[in-house]
């Protein structure tokens, strides 16, 4: 279990935090161990110096969910997103992805790289990234920013 109320993390000129909400979610599933793998979406706002991921969505039943693999389910993930960015006048967005890996240092697989990759591609934003976050045994998170130049490990901050 983590110490910290939030978690930040950089890659170059960019800074993540992950608020309290987020993290205690991640201690809690970081402590189960799931016979599959599960995961949602990372909700968040986007500041000048910085961006949080404020929220994600828990798994739904509508999602699938195998030992190695998870696809989370586009209509139910989609009315939680449009929920919270409306409930928040706008300022609440999609901001990419997380699931969890049986692994204690989980690695993006190629198709959690095609997945990120298309959801960036084929997702109508305003913004030109998305962050992909893994969840490993041990609450060993891997984070990751993907934009135009491809999945991006992010480094956390002390």
């Amino acid at each position: 279990m983590w110490k910290y109320i939030e978690m930040e993390y950089i890659y170059r000129d960019i800074k993540l935090i992950l608020k309290k909400p987020v993290v205690e979610i991640f201690n809690e599933y970081g402590k189960k161990n799931s016979k599959n793998e599960i995961g949602g979406v990372l909700i968040g706002k986007i500041y000048p110096e910085y961006i949080t991921i404020e929220k994600l969505t828990k798994p739904s039943k509508l999602d699938k969910s195998t030992k190695l693999s998870f696809i989370r389910s586009k209509k139910s993930a989609q009315r939680k997103i449009n929920k919270n960015w409306k409930n928040s006048n706008g300022t609440l967005i999609y901001l990419g992805e997380w699931h969890t890996h049986p692994s204690i240092n989980p690695i993006p697989s190629q198709q959690d790289i095609k997945m990120i990759s298309e959801s960036l591609k084929y997702t109508v934003m305003e913004i030109d990234f998305l962050f992909l976050i893994i969840l490993g045994l041990n609450n060993f998170l891997w984070i990751g920013i993907q934009n135009q130049d491809g999945l991006k490990k992010m480094t956390k901050k002390d």
